[in-house]
C-alpha cells in the first residue's frame, strides 16, 4: 500500500481570494505541500485542527478534503500530476 495522503481543495468559485489566503496562513503550522495553487497535501494532517480551522473561517462546506492512497502499483503518474490534469481547481 502507498503513502495516505490528505488532500484540500481551495476551488476559486468557492470562497474568496482572501479567505484562502487566509486558510492557508491557519494551515501553515501543518505545513502543507501545495501540489498546485488552488491544491493542499499533507502526509499525517490533524483532522481536528483542520476541522476547527474551516469551522472557525466558515469554509467547511466551500471546499474540499479528501483522503488518498498513492499506489505505484496503479501507474506511474505523480499525484500532483493526475490531480492537475483531472480537475480544473482554477474555475
Amino acid at each position: 500500500m502507498g503513502r495516505v495522503l490528505t488532500l484540500v481543495a481551495l476551488p476559486v468559485n468557492g470562497i474568496t481570494r482572501e479567505r484562502r489566503a487566509r486558510l492557508r496562513k491557519e494551515l501553515e503550522w501543518q505545513r502543507p505541500a501545495a501540489a498546485d495553487p488552488h491544491l493542499l497535501g499533507h502526509p499525517q494532517i490533524n483532522w481536528a485542527a483542520l476541522e476547527e480551522v474551516l469551522d472557525r473561517l466558515n469554509a467547511r462546506k466551500k471546499l474540499i478534503t479528501c483522503q488518498v492512497v498513492e499506489s505505484g502499483a496503479l501507474g506511474t503518474r505523480g499525484l500532483a500530476e493526475l490531480v492537475r490534469s483531472s480537475w480544473n481547481l482554477s474555475m
